[in-house]
C-alpha cells in the first residue's frame, strides 16, 4: 500500500472512531432515533404526543429542541445522549390502543438499547407521550426499567383526561381518544394513576409543565390535569402544541428542563451515595390551591352544561315547537335516559372532587382563624353549596329554565368568595 493510501486509511479510521465516540445529527427521520450518541451514562428520551410525530419538538427549520440540547455547551448536557422516540398516531391513521402503543414504543427503545445502553434515563413526554412512558414502566415492571429512570418531565400530559378528547372523538375514531376523555368513564387514566401510587417504585421525580394559552379556543389540558401527582411544576407561556417547541435556549420549556437537570448530577458508581434528596416538597399557597380547585369545578360545570344544552336542543326544543305542551315526567323515555346519564356522569366527577374540596375548606377556615360563629356560618354556606351541586336535574328544571343557571353555580360562587378572602392571608400547605 502506498504512503498516500496508508494516510487515507488512517484518516478514514479516525473519522469512523470520532463518529463512534460522539455522533450528533442535525435532523431526525419519521422513525425517530438518536440525535446525539456517545455512550454517555445518561440519556434524555423525548416522546411525542397524540396527533404528532418526532416533529413535535420543532419550532422552525433551525430550532429543533433535541438538537439544541445536543449542541448546548452547558455542562449539564455534556455527558448526555439524546434520543427521539416515535410511535403510530391517529395522524398516521393508527388504530392502536394505549396498550398496543406502549408495546410498540418499548420494542423500539429496546432495539436501540436506550435502557440497556445507559445507567440513567430521563424521560420527557408531551401530552399523551407522558401517559405512555408511565404506563410502560408499570406494565413492564418485571423488567425493572424503572430502576434506571431518574426523572420524568411531563409537558401538558392529561393526568385526568382532556376535555378536547371528548370533542376530538367525533372527528377521528381512534380508540385512544376514548381512553383520554375526561369524566367518569375514563378508567384507563384512573387505573394508571392508582397503579402508579401503589407501584412501590423507588422515587422517580415527576416534573410537570402546563400551558397557559388556548389553542383554537380550547385549553387542551387544564393546569390541574397537567400537574396532578407531580413533585414540582411550572406554567409555560404557550398553547398545547407550542408547549414543547422552544425557539431558543431561553424559552420557558427549555429553561425548566435544564434547571431541574442541574439539580440532578449524573449517577455514577462513586456519586450514587452522594445524591441530593429526590423528594421535592412544594409549599402551595392556599390562594393558588383555590384557583386549581375552581378550575376543576368549572370543568365539571362546563361538561354538565354541554350535556344540558344537547338535551335541550335535541328534545326540549322540538317538543315545544310541536305545540304539544308540557313534557310528561315519564315521556319521552329516551329523554329520561339522557338526563339520567348526564346526572350520573357529573355527579361521579363532583363526588371524586368532594374530598379535596372538604380538606381545602377546612384548611382555609383554619388559616383565617375565624371565631366560632363565623366558622359555623362558613360551614353552613359550604354545606348548602354542596347540596345544590348534588341535586339531580329534572325535566321541570329544564322546562322552567332553572337548569340554565348552572347546577354548580353555588359551589363555584362559594369557593370564589373564599379565595377572595384568602387573598389577605399567606397560608400554605404541603403539596
Amino acid at each position: 500500500m502506498t504512503g498516500a493510501a496508508l494516510l487515507m486509511a488512517a484518516l478514514v479510521a479516525l473519522t469512523v472512531t470520532a463518529r463512534a465516540d460522539t455522533t450528533i445529527l442535525s435532523d431526525i427521520g419519521p422513525n425517530g432515533g438518536y440525535i446525539k450518541f456517545s455512550a454517555s451514562p445518561r440519556v434524555i428520551v423525548f416522546v411525542h404526543g397524540l396527533f404528532s410525530s418526532p416533529e413535535a419538538w420543532r419550532c422552525d427549520p433551525d430550532h429543533y429542541w433535541p438538537t439544541m440540547i445536543a449542541h448546548d455547551p452547558d455542562g449539564v448536557f455534556a455527558n448526555t445522549d439524546i434520543y427521539v422516540a416515535a410511535y403510530p398516531t391517529p395522524k398516521q391513521h393508527g388504530t392502536m390502543t394505549i396498550g398496543d402503543l406502549e408495546s410498540n414504543l418499548l420494542t423500539r427503545l429496546q432495539a436501540d438499547n436506550v435502557f440497556s445502553g445507559h445507567k440513567e434515563v430521563i424521560l420527557v413526554g408531551h401530552s399523551m407521550g407522558g401517559l405512555l412512558i408511565q404506563q410502560i414502566l408499570l406494565t413492564y415492571r418485571d423488567q425493572e426499567l424503572y430502576k434506571k429512570v431518574r426523572a420524568i418531565f411531563l409537558y401538558g400530559t392529561p393526568q385526568e383526561g382532556s376535555d378536547l378528547a371528548n370533542w376530538a372523538k367525533y372527528f377521528n375514531r381512534d380508540p385512544k381518544l376514548d381512553e383520554l376523555q375526561a369524566g367518569d368513564r375514563n378508567f384507563t387514566l384512573h387505573d394508571l394513576d392508582q397503579s402508579w401510587i401503589h407501584a412501590g417504585f423507588p422515587k422517580i421525580t415527576r416534573y410537570c409543565a402546563y400551558e397557559t394559552k388556548k389553542e383554537n379556543g380550547f385549553k387542551v389540558v387544564d393546569s390541574f390535569s397537567a400537574t396532578r401527582g407531580c413533585d414540582d411544576y411550572a406554567a409555560i407561556d404557550a398553547n398545547h402544541r407550542d408547549l414543547v417547541k422552544p425557539c431558543d435556549t431561553t424559552a420557558d420549556a427549555y429553561i425548566f428542563l435544564k434547571a431541574k437537570l442541574k439539580q440532578m448530577p449524573i449517577v455514577t458508581e462513586t456519586s450514587a451515595t452522594n445524591l441530593p434528596p429526590a423528594v421535592v416538597v412544594r409549599q402551595t399557597p392556599l390562594y393558588e390551591q383555590a384557583s386549581r380547585l375552581l378550575d376543576r369545578i368549572n370543568n365539571i360545570n362546563r361538561n354538565w352544561q354541554g350535556g344540558i344544552e344537547y338535551i335541550q336542543r335535541q328534545f326540549i326544543g322540538p317538543y315545544k315547537m310541536g305545540g304539544r305542551g308540557p313534557i310528561p315526567s315519564n315521556m319521552p323515555e329516551n329523554l329520561v335516559e339522557e338526563l339520567a346519564e348526564s346526572d350520573r356522569a357529573t355527579t361521579f366527577d363532583f363526588r371524586s372532587l368532594e374530598t379535596d374540596l372538604s380538606k381545602f375548606e377546612a384548611s382555609a377556615l383554619d388559616c383565617m382563624q375565624l371565631v366560632p360563629n363565623e366558622e359555623r356560618s362558613q360551614q353552613t354556606l359550604y354545606g348548602q353549596a354542596v347540596s345544590a351541586a348534588e341535586k339531580p336535574t329534572t325535566i321541570p328544571n329544564l322546562q322552567s329554565g332553572k337548569a340554565d343557571s348552572g347546577r354548580y353555580s353555588e359551589i363555584i360562587s362559594y369557593f370564589s368568595q373564599l379565595q377572595e378572602k384568602l387573598g389577605d392571608y399567606h397560608c400554605t400547605v404541603s403539596k
